[in-house]
């Protein structure tokens, strides 16, 4: 299985609930009652390829998308393939629906 996600760098743009005590109804600090959120925040990409067996490679990470150039040096050739390479049985990989997963250079690899 290989899989990516995204990761917001700042923990404090991850939208939660938060609850705040006051002594006195409506006696709450604007700061409390709003808060700002980026709409666009930093994020990071992260790969990793998992095995059923335990087996798991080295993670990727990025600060943007990745495209099918980089997943084939970066994910597949750098990461996936050490890890197949552990294996004596064959071994059956399937990725998700990602586009970069689906370019020339990735089916061809």
């Amino acid at each position: 299985m290989d899989d990516e996600s995204y990761v917001k760098a700042d923990f404090k743009q991850i939208r939660g609930r938060e609850f705040h005590t006051a002594n006195k109804r409506g006696n709450v600090a604007d700061k409390y009652k709003n808060k700002k959120f980026d709409k666009f925040p930093k994020k990071f990409l992260i790969w990793q390829a998992i095995c059923q067996c335990g087996f798991k490679s080295d993670p990727f990470v990025s600060t943007g998308t990745i495209n099918q150039e980089i997943y084939v040096k970066e994910c597949l050739q750098k990461r996936l393939l050490p890890l197949i390479r552990l294996h004596k049985d064959p071994v059956l990989f399937w990725p998700d629906l990602a586009i970069c997963h689906y370019g020339k250079m990735a089916l061809g690899w």
